[in-house]
């Protein structure tokens, strides 16, 4: 019987069907992701709670330096980012409405009120930060998963003293105006999806190096999300400064992560001289985002990192 195994497994027929089960996987996976997407935006418009509206650059390059001091997988602080971005969205609407939804107020009390609060919310960011990647380090890897000491430490060192208990109830008060929904999926999913659905031989692209790139211009469009869409409103519309109702509707494309993924590899493939038209028409292909929108986030986002250098 053993040897009978041993000997279907090198079969045709068995590897063929197993190719077809791996396929199979694939696909309903890219489905389930694409399925995300569009909930992801529901969800946003539906809450008016606008991405990047309140992080800034520093933020986002602060988190990235911080998971890497804490030896955290590009994941973790991808995630991180995702749920504070959310956090912090939720908290500014909770304590607008609060403050200034007071009928009959004198409008300087209110305004004193409203410069105390952003006060201490801006002391408590950090804080709030290693909250967002203790949780995002739970749903990545359980076994790495950063602690309320690790935290407490930390903070300590760099000049923040918070204790365990404050450090442990932050987090439950983060989860909490997260509405207890941490974010299933994130751009690099989607990144690391379309990577694998590239794996054929007419691509012909080496997919490790691809990946390894690709996570670099990830970085970039995290950091700077906001300048890199505003310069895709402004090749939309010909105009810089979008109205309330624009910026609403603008939704749409930048909540969009299968939109996002696609301009990265197409970014990376271009920076590492590969097959780049070739990998370009099959993400066109997989995602169906039209070509001439590919090639505008990607020209935005490769300027970027060119200029950078």
């Amino acid at each position: 019987m053993h040897q009978q195994s041993v000997e279907s497994s090198s079969d045709p027929c068995y590897t063929d069907w197993k190719n077809k089960i791996v396929e199979l996987y694939q696909d309903d996976w890219w489905k389930q992701l694409k399925f995300h997407n569009k909930q992801s935006y529901k969800e946003r418009h539906l809450k008016n709670t606008t991405p990047w509206y309140i992080l800034t650059p520093q933020v986002v390059q602060l988190i990235f330096s911080i998971s890497e001091m804490l030896h955290q997988p590009p994941e973790v602080r991808y995630l991180t980012v995702e749920v504070l971005d959310r956090f912090l969205t939720n908290q500014y609407l909770q304590l607008h409405t609060y403050i200034w939804n007071k009928p009959g107020a004198d409008s300087e009390h209110l305004q004193r009120q409203w410069d105390r609060i952003i006060k201490r919310v801006k002391h408590q960011l950090i804080l709030r930060a290693m909250s967002c990647m203790q949780l995002a380090s739970k749903l990545v890897n359980s076994s790495k998963t950063v602690t309320p000491v690790e935290i407490m430490n930390f903070l300590k060192q760099a000049g923040h003293d918070f204790t365990k208990q404050s450090i442990i109830s932050s987090e439950r008060r983060v989860f909490k105006a997260i509405q207890f929904k941490v974010p299933l999926s994130h751009p690099l999913t989607y990144v690391e999806c379309l990577i694998q659905r590239l794996s054929d031989p007419q691509v012909n692209v080496d997919l490790d190096s691809l990946y390894s790139i690709s996570i670099k211009v990830l970085d970039v469009t995290y950091i700077r999300h906001q300048e890199i869409y505003l310069k895709l409103f402004h090749i939309i519309t010909g105009r810089w400064e979008p109205t309330p109702r624009e910026r609403h509707e603008f939704l749409s494309v930048e909540c969009d992560n299968v939109y996002l993924a696609c301009a990265v590899i197409a970014c990376a493939a271009d920076l590492s001289e590969a097959n780049s038209k070739t990998v370009v028409t099959k993400l066109h292909q997989e995602a169906g985002i039209p070509l001439k929108d590919l090639e505008s986030l990607t020209s935005i986002i490769t300027e970027l990192i060119l200029t950078e250098q």
